[in-house]
C-alpha cells in the first residue's frame, strides 16, 4: 500500500467531475434529502462524518461524475439513486483529523 502511495496537492484538485479531494452535494432521487460527502483515499475514509474512499462502492460509484449527472449504484441489494448538485474542493483539514 505504501507503494501506491501519491504525493497530493490540493490546489490541483478539478472540481468539474468527483475525485480525490472534492466535496460532493449529492439528491438521493429516493428521498429526496441532499447529502454531502468528502472524497478521499482509504486511509482518511471516516463514513460517519461523510468522508468517504475512493475505492468503497460510493466512491466507486461518485468517481468521474459531473454536476447534473444521475448515477445507480447498488449495495446490499438495494438500489439508490442519485443526481450530483455541485463539486468543488474539499477542506481538507476539516475533513481529515
Amino acid at each position: 500500500e505504501v507503494q501506491q502511495a501519491q504525493i497530493f496537492n490540493e490546489n490541483e484538485v478539478r472540481t468539474d467531475r468527483i475525485g480525490f479531494g472534492t466535496r460532493a452535494r449529492l439528491r438521493n432521487l429516493g428521498t429526496g434529502e441532499t447529502e454531502e460527502y468528502v472524497v478521499l483515499g482509504p486511509w482518511e475514509s471516516d463514513p460517519g462524518r461523510h468522508v468517504i474512499s475512493y475505492l468503497s462502492p460510493l466512491g466507486a460509484a461518485l468517481w468521474n461524475h459531473a454536476p447534473g449527472e444521475e448515477f445507480v449504484f447498488t449495495i446490499d441489494e438495494k438500489e439508490f439513486r442519485y443526481v450530483v448538485d455541485a463539486i468543488e474542493r474539499a477542506d481538507l483539514k476539516g475533513a481529515v483529523q
